[in-house]
């Protein structure tokens, strides 16, 4: 275990924001990064990846399985984010942290066989379970891929993972190629208190919780313009009729009046905060 500074503004000023499986998650009072510190080695990190296991009071397991319903997702996101002429005749498009696969394969049905697909995936049994579906998937550190090689390069549910996002964004634009283009998913959670956050934090797997703000300045020192967000409702909120959500705020209100915590909630939370951010390297 290390202690780490904010790695988006690296003040050394923080305070407790949240705990849970032995680790604490901090708030930067300068910029708002929650961060987890202190933080895991980076060997204990990479294990963690590799294997899904991560140590805590308890071992947490996220390897998860396969997700028809993500597929479905993704085809019903990718053409509210890009138009059939955002791809050329040909293109290169690299998912990074690609799981099971199930991006590649719907972004294969929404663009078109004219792409060269590949996939980075340092879990063992989802590569495994990504080659057995005619994936072309491994574990290469993209530190191994020349300058100026794919035209598109995405990380989904991959930046809460990363020891240092704006590190990466930087490795990420060497390998783009001219105009090229990265595509982030994300949760836009920064600002919430502890109480209003929709789930479990996942510690240590999840190291750091940013905001639109924080990734738009760590893309633009990281040499990037032209970045868009698409905003959807994050699935951690329940979906109900607007009366029935009026209803349950005001009984939750009640409640928490009468447990004296009602200062420190938030009943009228903004729940688009699932984040899709394109920027083209510069």
């Amino acid at each position: 275990m290390r202690e780490v500074s904010c790695y988006s503004c690296k003040s050394d000023n923080y305070f407790e924001w949240g705990a849970e499986n032995g680790f604490k998650m901090v708030k930067c009072t300068n910029c708002g990064l929650l961060y987890v510190n202190p933080v895991p080695d980076e060997e204990e990190i990479d294990l963690a990846v590799k294997t899904g296991m991560h140590k805590g009071e308890t071992v947490l397991n996220v390897v998860n399985s396969f997700s028809d319903q993500k597929i479905n997702d993704y085809l019903e996101k990718l053409p509210l984010i890009y138009d059939k002429n955002s791809f050329g005749s040909t293109f290169s498009w690299l998912d990074i942290g690609c799981g099971y696969g199930e991006f590649i394969i719907a972004l294969k049905s929404f663009a078109g066989g004219s792409g060269i697909y590949k996939g980075i995936e340092p879990n063992e049994i989802k590569k495994n379970f990504a080659v057995s579906k005619g994936l072309d998937v491994d574990f290469t550190d993209i530190k191994n891929f020349p300058d100026d090689h794919f035209d598109f390069v995405s990380m989904l549910n991959v930046y809460s993972h990363l020891p240092d996002p704006g590190i990466f964004f930087k490795e990420i634009r060497r390998i783009l190629k001219k105009d090229g283009e990265i595509l982030i998913q994300t949760g836009d959670a920064a600002d919430l208190n502890r109480q209003d956050f929709p789930h479990t934090l996942y510690l240590p797997d999840h190291l750091s919780f940013a905001s639109e703000n924080i990734i738009r300045r760590l893309l633009e020192n990281s040499g990037y313009s032209g970045i868009s967000v698409r905003r959807f409702h994050n699935p951690g909120y329940p979906v109900m009729p607007a009366g029935l959500k009026i209803k349950k705020q005001l009984f939750e209100i009640l409640r928490s009046i009468k447990r004296s915590d009602h200062k420190k909630r938030n009943y009228f939370i903004n729940t688009d905060r699932d984040m899709w951010i394109r920027a083209r390297k510069v």
